[in-house]
């Protein structure tokens, strides 16, 4: 769980871009609040490994692509 406290530490401040973040072809980010706020709770909540792996990827995806724009 520390490297999901830390992905939401550095959102905690952030300012987002007015416009869409494309993570790739497939996955564009239109309101990062919402994105981050339901993946967290995805992520905390009580649901199997398996369940969990495509938002810790998509969110970890997303905290990485905008940490290197820093």
């Amino acid at each position: 769980m520390k490297k999901i406290d830390e992905i939401e530490l550095f959102f905690k401040g952030y300012k987002f871009p007015d416009e869409p973040i494309e993570l790739n072809k497939a996955t564009v980010i239109r309101n990062p609040t919402i994105f981050i706020a339901s993946h967290l709770d995805m992520l905390r909540g009580n649901n199997s490994r398996k369940i969990k792996k495509p938002y810790w990827d998509r969110l970890e995806q997303f905290y990485n692509k905008l940490k290197s724009e820093i």
